[in-house]
């Protein structure tokens, strides 16, 4: 993968970067050495100077007894100088779904947990470069994985629930909302009308009020010139992945990377979203350190959850690993909620709920 320290570099100041440099610690690891644990908190940030570890996914302890977990601890990739280890930790705080361990003797820089969460609490401008140079990774590791799966007949998903929405509006505030509810604007999306096609740019975010969309991606080998600029319509109907319903956030992965549109949404019944312009939100994210913050914050919340169920999935018994089972989010466990990233549940969906009534008199 590229260096995600080339991410995090462009997006950080020079006092951001001699704090990092003054702040960490310098340490050798030898090989065989945990870095992260499986199910145990993360107690450092670090960036691997020089050596090679390894991320690794085991089955669920439940399962023994299956084919599956019969089967040695699985590594998933080797991680080189240039990679971060921990990060996701500042923007979601539960214990690791897999293991890091260095394959050979290396080296890292490493800064503890806490001292990183103190200086976002006490340096808003640090916490803005930050939030948004780890958001920005989440994307590009999530494509990564997204290659790395089979990519077989996809089969269709119910109905995901309200989840993402409660992460996005838990790490906001109340006068965040409300220029998110007065910037923005209403969209009907017609049955069977597309919102946003794989392939071509996306250029607002969008967060799903009311209605059922689909999720299509195709796999043929087309070029993304083709699929852009075909004429005939068709061979824009990819294999339906997954259904999304009120409270998802739509198109964040485009909004932070700036790619082409990974897969086509259309709507499978009239559906209405708040639509909320690049530019604008651009504009108001460079003026507005607060906002910017929190709102980086709010859109990594809800990539990282996604991501920590993908990975999940490895590590559960007879499961046919195909994109579609990947990409799909309908599994709404309870202990798959992060209530700390929230301020509390019932206040989210309060605010969903007064969200709802401004958007219905827009």
């Amino acid at each position: 993968m590229q260096q995600v320290t080339d991410i995090l570099i462009k997006e950080l100041s020079n006092s951001d970067v001699d704090w990092i440099k003054s702040t960490a610690n310098r340490q050798e690891m030898n090989s065989g050495t945990v870095v992260v644990e499986k199910g145990k908190p993360v107690e450092s940030f670090q960036i691997i100077l020089d050596g090679t570890l390894g991320l690794y996914l085991s089955p669920e302890q439940e399962h023994k007894s299956s084919k599956f977990n019969q089967e040695s601890e699985q590594e998933l990739l080797k991680m080189t100088s240039g990679e971060l280890l921990g990060e996701w930790y500042l923007i979601d705080p539960r214990p690791s779904v897999f293991t890091i361990k260095a394959i050979e003797n290396s080296q890292v820089l490493s800064i503890p947990i806490q001292k990183i969460q103190a200086k976002i609490r006490q340096d808003i401008a640090f916490a803005t470069h930050l939030y948004r140079a780890l958001a920005m990774l989440i994307p590009h590791r999530m494509r990564w994985l997204n290659s790395q799966l089979d990519k077989e007949k996809l089969a269709v998903k119910s109905p995901q629930s309200m989840k993402k929405v409660l992460f996005f509006l838990g790490a906001l505030n109340d006068s965040d909302i409300d220029w998110l509810l007065t910037n923005g604007s209403k969209k009907k999306i017609n049955t069977n009308q597309d919102l946003i096609k794989q392939g071509r740019p996306v250029d607002n975010l969008y967060i799903l009020m009311e209605g059922t969309m689909s999720i299509s991606i195709c796999t043929a080998k087309i070029t993304c010139l083709s699929r852009t600029f075909a004429v005939d319509d068709s061979m824009s109907k990819p294999p339906e992945v997954a259904r999304i319903s009120s409270g998802e956030i739509i198109g964040e992965m485009s909004f932070l990377d700036h790619e082409p549109a990974s897969a086509t949404v259309s709507a499978v019944e009239d559906s209405w979203v708040l639509s909320l312009p690049r530019c604008q939100l651009t504009a108001k994210l460079q003026v507005d350190p607060g906002f910017a913050s929190r709102f980086y914050l709010a859109l990594g919340s809800v990539l990282e959850d996604r991501l920590r169920s993908n990975l999940m999935r490895f590590t559960k018994p007879n499961v046919d690993l195909s994109m579609s089972q990947m990409l799909s989010d309908e599994v709404e466990d309870i202990n798959e909620i992060n209530l700390d990233m929230l301020d509390d549940t019932a206040i989210a969906g309060a605010r969903f709920d007064w969200i709802m009534r401004r958007f219905r008199d827009i």
